[in-house]
């Protein structure tokens, strides 16, 4: 398995500083790499040198059909909710906040995660 690329400095700096300012913004790390979360829910984050953005399927398949974004596709496996913009850093802040906005705006719809692990996989039941 090949090593992820690490996300560049700049590139990271502008990422946070686009993130909402919402008290139910979380952030965390990823593979190393930063993510937001809402109710448990990741929304947006970065991989290598891409932003990754969870985005409502109507939308998703429009960023795709029209190229501006890509699949997200880590270790062989393809994000079903995901999408990725391969040159954030050749956007403006604003373009990045809106993007982020956008995921955010699904991300506060899905139900909350329930604390404590992966689903309940593995717990015997």
């Amino acid at each position: 398995m090949a090593a992820f690329k690490p996300v560049p400095p700049a590139l990271a700096e502008r990422y946070l500083a686009c993130l909402p300012e919402d008290a139910r913004v979380e952030r965390r790390r990823m593979f190393g790499c930063p993510c937001a979360f809402v109710n448990g829910n990741m929304f947006s984050g970065l991989h290598e040198d891409r932003l990754v953005l969870r985005l409502p399927a109507t939308e998703r398949e429009r960023v795709l059909a029209d190229g501006q974004a890509a699949p997200f596709e880590v270790m062989g496996r393809t994000m079903r909710e995901y999408v990725v913009l391969p040159a954030p850093l050749a956007l403006t802040p604003a373009q990045i906040s809106q993007w982020i906005a956008r995921a955010f705006d699904y991300g506060v719809g899905l139900p909350p995660k329930a604390k404590g692990g992966k689903g309940g996989k593995g717990r015997g039941k």
